[in-house]
């Protein structure tokens, strides 16, 4: 499996709690492994901050069982419990209440991820793609989530694709930009990755993905013979994300020449 396949695979098992045994080698020449977006599901897609307790949640929903908000409630706190099979119940009521609403769908194709079922996370996230009213911010979602399940199917193509219709849905869709930098950087296309990668580092919240940003730009940066700058780069990896492993085998092959 190439690379960014496997790289690209390794975020969906990740994401369903069953990270793969198998790493990148890091000897020389080394890859640029860049894992694509949802390593980690509540962490990285959380239900919203004024997500309701659980017990309240239940009792709202059974005072207004037809309430579509009342069962989207629900599922956020179900989701947040990382109850999925009870989230996905919910979502998928509150879907049916409000179908012009792409938000529980949207919450209903992560908990499908969460528990590995992909074939019906593809289904859902592309009607979320679909819908009249989604906003471009919430179709960018959608087609970064179809990469993601595609990466994971192996169809290459395809996932690069949707990454691209992501990024053109939302133009600082950072998540995608790894993505698509980390295709760039295969192909030896380097200053269309190196861009790829500083935009998606200026724009992504400090964690995970930030980390493979960076890591991504020092691989491209020590190509150059920029060791030093390289460096320094793989360690802001590691601070940020000290299991990002790429970052870390970077800083020990460069601390020892």
């Amino acid at each position: 499996m190439r690379p960014l396949l496997l790289m690209i695979a390794a975020s969906a098992l990740l994401l369903a709690g069953c990270a793969p045994q198998e790493k990148i080698p890091t000897s020389e020449p080394t890859p640029i492994p860049i894992i694509i977006p949802l390593p980690r599901l509540v962490e990285d897609r959380p239900s919203p901050e004024n997500t309701l307790g659980l017990d309240v949640a239940e009792t709202a929903q059974a005072d207004k069982p037809n309430d579509p908000k009342a069962n989207l409630a629900l599922g956020y706190s179900y989701y947040k419990a990382r109850s999925y099979a009870d989230a996905a119940r919910a979502f998928d009521k509150a879907s049916r209440l409000a179908p012009k609403d792409p938000t529980p769908l949207l919450y209903l194709g992560y908990t499908q991820m969460a528990v590995g079922a992909l074939d019906k996370a593809l289904v859902t996230f592309q009607a979320v793609a679909e819908m009249p009213g989604a906003t471009n911010a919430t179709k960018s979602e959608a087609y970064l989530q179809l990469g993601t399940i595609q990466g994971a199917f192996n169809d290459i193509d395809s996932a690069i694709s949707f990454f691209e219709k992501s990024l053109k849905a939302n133009p600082k869709q950072g998540a995608a930009m790894l993505a698509l930098g980390a295709r760039a950087a295969e192909e030896k296309r380097t200053s269309e990755a190196q861009k790829f990668f500083t935009d998606a580092i200026a724009l992504l919240p400090d964690g995970r993905q930030k980390s493979a940003g960076l890591a991504g730009l020092a691989k491209i940066t020590e190509r150059k013979g920029k060791t030093q700058e390289a460096l320094a780069l793989y360690k802001q990896a590691v601070a940020m994300d000290d299991e990002n492993i790429f970052a870390a085998d970077g800083v020990k092959r460069l601390t020892v020449k």
